[in-house]
């Protein structure tokens, strides 16, 4: 696979259990949420695996849903020396390339994890749209061992009560405008 490879995903819901793997990088052309009710803990939950790579254009996730009940779920466990890595498809990255991830408030919150990820280029720069490479609206995954790095506005982004009790700890924010920001 030469650096110029990748499968595009041309956005749309994923309402099955399903697990991304690092064979080739994954190209998200068009905004991608992840929600349903599938398996037996009823959540439906997107898998990627340790050394990933999920390239964005003017795009992102979202995990869950403010306006539907069904739930969603993102595991994005990396390793320490084999991150997954969510970055812009751009040959010359620079912040809000890509919109970032965003967790809503019918997030199952117990399953959904990010660590050891690589999280870059993503926000917007928008003055009306509060933004950060990962967004929590009344939602509160747990966020570890990530680096941050470049991202528009925040590194994290949160808005909402249903925000407190996330675990976000030993991460680290690089050239971002805030690290983490709460309203």
């Amino acid at each position: 696979i030469d650096a110029d490879s990748y499968i595009e995903v041309v956005g749309g819901t994923v309402v099955r259990d399903a697990t991304w793997t690092d064979e080739i990088p994954l190209y998200i052309s068009k905004w991608f949420d992840v929600l349903g009710t599938d398996g037996d803990d009823r959540t439906t939950t997107l898998v990627i695996n340790p050394g990933a790579e999920i390239r964005f254009g003017n795009a992102g996730f979202q995990i869950g849903d403010s306006k539907f009940p069904d739930p969603g779920a993102l595991v994005a466990q990396g390793a320490p020396d084999n991150p997954i890595i969510f970055t812009s498809n751009q040959a010359n990255p620079s912040p809000s390339d890509w919109r970032g991830i965003s967790f809503e408030d019918s997030t199952n919150d117990e399953i959904s994890v990010l660590s050891h990820c690589i999280i870059e280029y993503a926000g917007t720069t928008s003055t009306i749209l509060a933004s950060g490479a990962i967004d929590l609206y009344d939602a509160k995954p747990t966020i570890m061992y990530s680096n941050f790095r470049n991202n528009a506005k925040a590194g994290i982004y949160a808005d909402g009560s249903g925000c407190n009790g996330a675990v976000i700890e030993s991460n680290t924010f690089i050239g971002n405008s805030y690290g983490a920001y709460w309203s």
